[in-house]
């Protein structure tokens, strides 16, 4: 580790000298044979790719598409196979004058299937070659050279590493016709009458969406059919769509009450081919009328069916188009933002989606209603089950009921939040602001406080909107080391503000080189709100943990009235400094204690630079120092070679000199930032970081669910942290909770295993559990007592030693042991 520091100090000096040796380019220095970061490998090959399209031989009404994909010596990519997430997949977007007769495409030959240790299952993989087939049938009338089949193949290539390629294509029938492929020999012979085959008049599909940049499927089922797929001219076709709901959640009527919150189920027919409407859109069952404390809503459970039904015009092909609209919430009034699904049916069907499943019992085919289908909780590759069928139950006495409790401990979390770490840098630029407005109207004083107000509710409100379309919880963002870098760049560039190197140019924003001599601005005030709430994200405070993991599971209005009202709470010190501007005339009065203050508070901005450096990975930090010289440079230039009197001219020769000389560090340091996340996430591929645990700290594990399933399948009792590097409530439970001589003791007598849950990066697995014990983030301590692990002990946002003592000496029943339970390799 000392090595490693040596050598990042070694690389900053190197680079502050640089300017001074010309003879030595900074490429050069870097990046030369013998530089610090000199390439180590050279550059893999890539793959060639070519899309043809062909007619088949015997069959010319028959096409053929063939992907093939070539791959460099020593290299293979994935099958299609969807259990895989880095599967290969070629989607068809658009087809001209013909129409599928396969419902997947098929390889030329099978791929090498084998169970791989990192990912934990059976991968099938192909090397050297790969050609993907599937046929389509011209539509009658259709000239060849009139058929175009668009679409996009992605896939990886793995060697040293995993490249992920996308290759759009444009096919047309070329050449001379093709044998039909040994691959279709075991497959069900075309019937050109039917289409695109089973999946034409009816399909299943189990919708997935994006949370936390992953796909993961909604707890339910739709089933849309059209049937009979043979009616003649004047004959009647019903169109359905079927939705099975999983146990625990409902959907929504068509027809809302007057005062229900969450969005009615919509399903909108965008077009008719050959088809006339001859009723109405119906629903079965009827839907229950169901109470909450959010008011009344019209709901289904279980099975429901929309349907309507339709005449064909002519004796020929029909189909029909259309756009479904719906809402899932589940028994703790938990919702799901609504989710909107666009699908066609019959002869209007190009392709169906990649996802599509045969229907094996129709419902309108059917006399008696099946029972509905389980659709999985989780899509394909995603984190385990939780422990199989284990069913958690936990107190939670410790969470609101009711909007209204819930908004006033919103409230008082947002206040606390002023005076958390995290935001302790900012209130120092916010004390200076105060002692400027000593001077200043009331008006003024309202108006610039009001404008702080209006920066810091703007970001929890872009939170919120997070949190509700893609599922991200509090602090999450700082899972993401591009975020981490660019907030350490914004901080170190407002420190160097406060020490003097340069004017922050933003109108009015305290902490100018001047040293406050210019008045506060209502930018910089609305700018100053903004830094500080981004600022306090990884810190949580009392009620936080509870109240926003409660917001999270109602309608997307309740949960920006949540966090609006968390933003409102943390603004409402300085709305009430506005109010009352008198409050302020305990401060002294300006001069220079001011500026020695204000370098101060820029020492205090440079400690955060190195919290938020110390969250991003290892391989990230010479990138980051990089930019930071870059910034350095840039902004000494602007600040130091020119003042007030300069003229115009030399000020702008002086920025655009800046300009040239901080943008190739800022470029170069980008790229290796680039370089280095790919290699990032290939170390997290093959889990090669090791957790490392100190003699003062409590005997950790890797948490895994695999793991805890065992331990609580033996009786052990067990502690599960769940925590994150850059979450600074975590390390404050860890040194005065955790970590401390009478936890670690009483573990040790008493025989409880620690596990450690790190949430710094992305983990599925580890949001997964979070999800069953219904919180928002970190931090979380769930302690499974020895005799009675269905029934855990939860702990949220921070706690006492004394608090987590008392729930261990609960959680353990039988008499103190000595020996531990054994320890795995401990990996994380």
């Amino acid at each position: 580790m000392l090595h490693r520091a040596a050598s990042y100090c070694a690389l900053l000096v190197a680079l502050l000298s640089a300017s001074s040796v010309p003879a030595q380019s900074l490429e050069d220095l870097l990046k030369g044979s013998d530089g610090l970061l000199a390439p180590t490998t050279a550059p893999e090959e890539d793959p060639e790719v070519s899309v043809t399209l062909h007619p088949i031989t015997g069959q010319p009404q028959l096409l053929l598409l063939a992907v093939r994909v070539e791959l460099p010596d020593g290299a293979y990519t994935y099958s299609q196979d969807p259990a895989f997430l880095g599967h290969s997949a070629i989607e068809v977007a658009r087809i001209n004058g013909a129409k599928p007769i396969d419902d997947r495409f098929l390889p030329d030959h099978a791929p090498k299937r084998a169970y791989d240790e990192i990912f934990e299952q059976d991968i099938e993989k192909f090397t050297n070659e790969v050609t993907w087939y599937r046929r389509f049938q011209m539509t009658d009338g259709v000239a060849p050279g009139d058929v175009e089949i668009v679409g996009e193949l992605r896939y990886q290539v793995c060697k040293n590493t995993c490249r992920q390629f996308k290759h759009p294509f444009t096919a047309k029938v070329s050449g001379e016709s093709v044998a039909l492929p040994a691959a279709f020999a075991a497959a069900a012979p075309a019937d050109p009458a039917t289409g695109g085959g089973e999946f034409e008049f009816a399909y299943r599909i189990v919708p997935t969406r994006k949370v936390g940049g992953e796909p993961k499927a909604d707890p339910l089922s739709v089933q849309f059919e059209l049937f009979p797929r043979d009616a003649k001219a004047g004959e009647i076709v019903t169109f359905a769509v079927t939705m099975d709901i999983d146990k625990g959640w409902n959907t929504y009527a068509l027809q809302p009450t007057d005062d229900q919150f969450q969005n009615p189920t919509e399903i909108d027919v965008l077009e008719l081919a050959n088809l006339e409407p001859a009723g109405e859109l119906t629903e079965s069952p009827a839907p229950e009328l169901e109470e909450s404390e959010l008011g009344t809503a019209n709901i289904h459970r279980g099975r429901v069916t929309w349907s309507r039904r339709y005449t064909v015009k002519d004796d020929a092909p029909y189909g029909l188009s259309a756009l479904m609209i719906y809402q899932v919430c589940d028994e703790s009034s938990r919702c799901l933002p609504p989710k909107d699904i666009e699908f066609a049916l019959g002869s209007l069907q190009t392709t169906p989606p990649d996802s599509a499943e045969p229907v094996a019992t129709p419902v309108l085919a059917s006399t008696s209603t099946p029972a509905p289908p389980q659709a999985p909780t989780a899509a394909t590759g995603d984190a385990p089950a939780a422990t199989g069928e284990r069913q958690f139950q936990f107190d939670e006495g410790d969470r609101p009921a009711g909007l209204g409790w819930n908004l006033v401990l919103a409230f008082l979390g947002g206040l606390i939040l002023n005076i958390m770490p995290c935001v302790l840098p900012v209130l120092a630029i916010k004390v200076l602001s105060f002692v400027q407005q000593a001077g200043e109207s009331r008006g003024r004083i309202l108006l610039l406080n009001g404008t702080y107000s209006l920066g810091v509710l703007a970001v929890f409100l872009t939170l919120a909107s997070l949190a509700v379309f893609l599922g991200y919880g509090w602090g999450q963002l700082f899972q993401y080391d591009g975020f981490n870098l660019v907030m350490a760049c914004v901080v170190f560039a407002m420190g160097l503000s406060l020490l003097g190197v340069f004017e922050i140019p933003i109108p009015g924003m305290i902490g100018a080189a001047a040293g406050g001599e210019h008045r506060e601005g209502l930018t910089g005030a609305f700018m100053t709100g903004i830094f500080a709430t981004l600022l306090a994200t990884p810190c949580s405070g009392p009620f936080m943990g509870t109240t926003l993991a409660w917001s999270v599971r109602q309608p997307a209005v309740v949960v920006y009235l949540v966090w609006g009202m968390m933003g409102i709470g943390m603004a409402s010190p300085y709305l009430l400094i506005g109010l009352f501007p008198q409050l302020v005339k305990w401060l002294p009065r300006p001069g220079m204690w001011m500026v020695r203050f204000k370098e101060f508070a820029g020492f205090v901005l440079m400690g955060t630079v190195i919290f938020l450096v110390n969250a991003i990975d290892e391989a990230l930090i010479i990138p980051a120092l990089i930019m930071m010289l870059g910034i350095a440079l840039g902004l000494w230039m602007v600040g130091s070679l020119y003042n007030q009197t300069t003229p115009e001219p030399k000020k702008w020769a002086i920025r655009i000199a800046a300009v040239a000389l901080a943008a190739p560090i800022l470029w170069y340091g980008w790229g290796q930032y680039d370089r280095a996340l790919a290699d990032k996430e290939l170390r997290a591929a093959s889990d090669d970081k090791q957790l490392v645990v100190h003699e003062d700290e409590l005997p950790w594990q890797p948490f895994s669910t695999e793991r805890l399933e065992e331990l609580l399948a033996a009786g052990t009792p067990t502690l599960v942290d769940f925590t994150a590097d850059w979450c600074l409530i975590c390390k404050q439970n860890e040194k005065f909770a955790l970590n401390t001589e009478k936890t670690i003791q009483f573990v040790k007598e008493h025989g409880v295993v620690t596990l450690y849950a790190d949430y710094t990066d992305e983990s599925p697995e580890i949001k997964k559990w979070l999800d069953i014990f219904q919180q928002n983030g970190v931090p979380l301590t769930v302690v499974f007592p020895a005799d009675n692990p269905e029934e855990p002990k939860v702990l949220r946002g921070p706690y006492s030693q004394g608090h987590l003592l008392s729930i261990l000496k609960d959680s353990v029943k039988q008499p103190a042991r000595t020996a531990m339970a054994p320890e795995n390799t401990s990996e994380r």
